[in-house]
């Protein structure tokens, strides 16, 4: 998580003498932080569907992460004024649902549905794969991942106002 808060050029750099930096470097040596990396899985790669069957996800080997962390998020304490939008995670490389949305400070990456608190602090989400992920009715795609996050939210409260006012708006 460092690494991502500590920027360098390139990950090594982390471990170089004139750039170390101790609270990353003096875990592990690199080599043993990119055999790690390198072989790290969060799912078995056995059980993925191939690609064009039914019940094929995109976000397969990362589905079990993604899950735990929204599973973990609707238990912290939800705000009353809550919003749902869509943000970029930042990503350059090769991608098959990579987005570009021109109005974004980060305009190319993975295009991500999250419902926030006005604090900030996500409380769910849905990564959108492209085209075919979210199920599109006559409300349109928007709409309906909006009516999803609240549907869900309203799951984890006991009052229905805020399903209620957000299902009243788009119909």
């Amino acid at each position: 998580m460092l690494m991502g808060i500590i920027k360098q050029p390139t990950m090594s750099q982390h471990w170089n003498r004139a750039t170390r930096f101790p609270l990353i470097a003096d875990v592990m040596p690199r080599d043993r932080f990119k055999t790690l990396r390198r072989f790290f899985h969060a799912n078995d790669n056995h059980l993925a569907v191939p690609k064009g069957q039914d019940g094929y996800d995109s976000l397969f080997k990362l589905r079990p992460v993604i899950d735990g962390l929204r599973a973990n998020l609707t238990k912290i304490p939800a705000e009353e004024r809550q919003s749902i939008d869509e943000q970029m995670v930042p990503f350059k490389g090769k991608l098959r649902f990579k987005q570009c949305l021109k109005d974004k400070p980060h305009s190319w990456g993975i295009k991500i549905f999250s419902r926030a608190g006005a604090s900030g602090i996500i409380y769910d989400f849905e990564v959108y794969t492209g085209k075919g992920s979210v199920p599109v009715t006559e409300l349109g795609q928007g709409a309906e991942v909006v009516l999803r996050l609240a549907e869900r939210f309203q799951e984890t409260k006991t009052s229905s106002s805020f399903l209620t006012i957000i299902t009243q708006v788009y119909h």
